[in-house]
């Protein structure tokens, strides 16, 4: 065990020693138990400070500058859910618009949640209403896709 456990561990145990002394014993032997375990717990509490003062504390440095791994699979299912969101959104706007049909796959920049590295929008299932035959459907497309995106147009790929 490393020091500073050792110290806490060593502390909790004159308290629990001393709380079940208080409990068990009674009258002047009880006040005479009870200033004993305080001078202990008072020694057990000064004594390290002279190591820890002169040494600094190992374990308490080792904990607040140790690095915490990140947990890649969290990470991984909130990018997956922010790109399905984000996907589905898309889709949702561009039916709104009167397009139909097509399916958008969105893929974030590793480690960020908020930057798309690219929009990919396949079209082969494409409906198109009517009133809108005969525009160029690439173009509207990249504008509607940029417009509810705020992406680049060179970010987006169409494909059949």
């Amino acid at each position: 065990m490393n020091v500073l456990s050792t110290w806490i561990l060593s502390l909790l145990g004159v308290i629990i020693l001393g709380i079940a002394a208080d409990l068990l014993l009674g009258g002047k032997l009880k006040n005479f138990c009870r200033s004993i375990f305080a001078a202990a717990a008072v020694l057990i509490i000064v004594l390290p400070l002279p190591t820890i003062i002169n040494k600094g504390c190992s374990d308490i440095g080792t904990l607040m500058n140790s690095e915490i791994p990140p947990d890649n699979t969290y990470i991984s299912a909130s990018t997956d859910y922010i790109a399905d969101k984000l996907e589905k959104g898309t889709e949702e706007a561009l039916k709104k618009d009167g397009i139909e049909g097509i399916e958008v796959k969105i893929t974030l920049k590793k480690g960020e949640y908020t930057e798309i590295e690219r929009v990919e929008i396949f079209i082969k299932k494409l409906v198109i209403e009517n009133e809108m035959l005969h525009i160029n459907k690439y173009e509207y497309l990249k504008k509607k896709v940029t417009e509810f995106l705020q992406v680049e147009e060179e970010m987006i790929r169409i494909y059949e």
